[in-house]
């Protein structure tokens, strides 16, 4: 069966051409096992580049592996939570257990950083979608039929800060009401 120069052979045999196909897509083609077009250029003698795919970073990616993270952050919480409470004896009874090596305070503190990383999670989430939130609150507040109230990024930011800081303050107020008031055994 004669083959022609430029084109592939029906046989399942080598393909014999003298140059590379002028077609692209006949030097990308696939070939079966154990044949090759016998003059293809090597990776290296390829003239045009190979595509690559760029990474990009879209806001919808970054909120998604945020939720992730979130979802993944809540799930060690309660999951560490249910081993303090239920795999340990209650309070002081604890001293001198350990599970998998770790004893009930180390357990507690693995506790305590996982929900100071899951809090900034929270509140990294809150902030990517502060202008949704500034959004929605000024449509429960606004009277039916009164224009759309007209506020820039930086007055929001700035509520969001001073909220921020007020929520801080209020649960400060609170921490140190209990350090002052605590009561130690009689």
């Amino acid at each position: 069966m004669p083959t022609h120069d430029n084109a592939p052979s029906a046989t399942l045999g080598t393909i014999r051409t003298a140059e590379p196909f002028s077609d692209p897509e006949l030097n990308n083609a696939r070939w079966p096992a154990g044949t090759t077009p016998a003059a293809a250029p090597t990776p290296a003698e390829r003239t045009t580049p190979r595509k690559t795919r760029r990474l990009r970073i879209t806001r919808t990616g970054v909120n998604f592996w945020l939720d992730v993270c979130l979802a993944l952050l809540l799930l060690t919480q309660l999951w560490i939570t249910f081993v303090l409470r239920f795999a340990f004896p209650p309070g002081p009874e604890a001293a001198g257990w350990s599970l998998w090596s770790w004893s009930y305070e180390a357990w507690f503190r693995a506790y305590f950083g996982t929900a100071c990383v899951l809090a900034s999670a929270v509140v990294l989430h809150v902030m990517l979608h502060w202008s949704w939130v500034c959004g929605v609150v000024s449509r429960w507040f606004r009277r039916p039929g009164s224009p759309k109230p007209q506020t820039d990024d930086p007055v929001r930011t700035l509520v969001g800060v001073m909220l921020l800081i007020g929520i801080l303050v209020v649960m400060g107020i609170g921490l140190a009401a209990a350090i002052f008031t605590v009561v130690g055994p009689e």
